[in-house]
């Protein structure tokens, strides 16, 4: 049985965010299937994200782990108080709906 999700935590404004995905495709570095990375590898193609509608500056966007994403961007003052939606994007494909930030300030 898995554990309930924890509720969402607010976070402040001007703090560095990170989204864990999975899916984003190719990184520069490739592994052999079936061997453990070391260190993390980089996009090969650009990633987006949006918050509430706005383009956010990708930061680093790459495997942090086996089949787990890292994408960091900037959290700022204009997102304003509140819900907002994060859909990533990489090639034209969408991350699923239903992640959000929440800001407080």
């Amino acid at each position: 049985m898995f554990p309930a999700i924890p509720p969402p935590r607010p976070h402040a404004p001007a703090k560095v965010l990170e989204i864990f995905s999975t899916g984003f495709g190719p990184t520069e570095e490739s592994a052999a299937p079936g061997l453990v990375i070391s260190g993390a590898d980089q996009a090969s193609n650009p990633v987006s994200v949006t918050v509430g509608g706005q383009s956010v500056t990708i930061l680093w966007a790459g495997l942090a782990a086996a089949g787990l994403w890292q994408i960091q961007y900037p959290a700022s003052l204009h997102f304003g108080r509140g819900n907002h939606a994060v859909p990533a994007s990489v090639n034209g494909r969408s991350s699923q709906t239903g992640a959000i930030l929440t800001v407080i300030g």
